[in-house]
């Protein structure tokens, strides 16, 4: 048990030298991604050319519009809709190839601004809350056009939005944010804290998605996407 609370609650003695670390960890992380992403290419069952050309502007796109931001006091930030370019090729590629996409990108946002308490903290921060990204298309052959697109959107910020809030409660916990605030409360204080920048990220995600629904920009950029030679 003592074990299980160090892994989810107990704070480690975080330097920058385990930060460092960590961020060699992921960089390497990235890398093996990478290199299945080259064996599935070549063995032509889930990636083709088209489509790592595709994942690649992605995730590039959605990095750089995260840098275009808000950040909040205490971590997080709001993004100019840094999350549509992902959204996007999910949607179209499925979830899978949407799976590998959004674990990228969130190793690159551990990178980019890096906030590591415990494991289990940043596998929920980085890993398990941009991987909602596979959610994008969940409602594609269920729904109408239109309707799937939004509602698989804010299923992937829903599913964001409660990995971050049970990280928080790690953070809380440990009272790492505001020295003092009692345990008991975790959940709460991490739900009011997450939805200050979450839940705007999101919407303006889904706000951004929306316009080129019913501006013809979606479907279009689809057909691109999607274009066999």
């Amino acid at each position: 048990m003592s074990f299980l609370n160090r892994l989810l609650f107990i704070s480690f003695e975080v330097s920058e030298e385990v930060i460092d670390l960590v961020k060699i960890i992921t960089i390497c992380a990235i890398a093996a991604v990478i290199v299945i992403l080259f064996i599935l290419h070549r063995t032509k069952s889930i990636m083709d050319t088209r489509t790592i050309v595709f994942a690649a502007i992605s995730i590039a796109l959605s990095f750089a519009l995260s840098f275009i931001k808000i950040s909040m006091p205490f971590g997080g930030s709001v993004t100019f809709a840094s999350f549509v370019p992902i959204l996007i090729f999910s949607y179209f590629y499925g979830p899978l190839r949407g799976l590998l996409a959004g674990i990228v990108y969130g190793l690159l946002q551990f990178i980019q601004d890096s906030w590591f308490l415990t494991p289990v903290q940043f596998i929920l921060d980085y890993v398990l809350a941009f991987s909602s990204i596979a959610l994008a298309g969940a409602f594609k052959n269920v729904l109408s056009e239109k309707a799937g697109v939004i509602v698989g959107a804010a299923s992937v910020g829903v599913v964001r939005f409660i990995m971050h809030i049970l990280a928080g409660i790690i953070f809380f916990k440990a009272g790492y944010i505001i020295e003092g605030l009692p345990a008991s409360s975790a959940l709460l204080y991490s739900t009011a804290y997450n939805a200050i920048y979450v839940v705007p990220d999101i919407l303006i995600s889904i706000g951004v998605i929306v316009f080129m629904l019913y501006g013809g920009y979606y479907k279009s950029l689809g057909d691109i996407m999607k274009k066999r030679q």
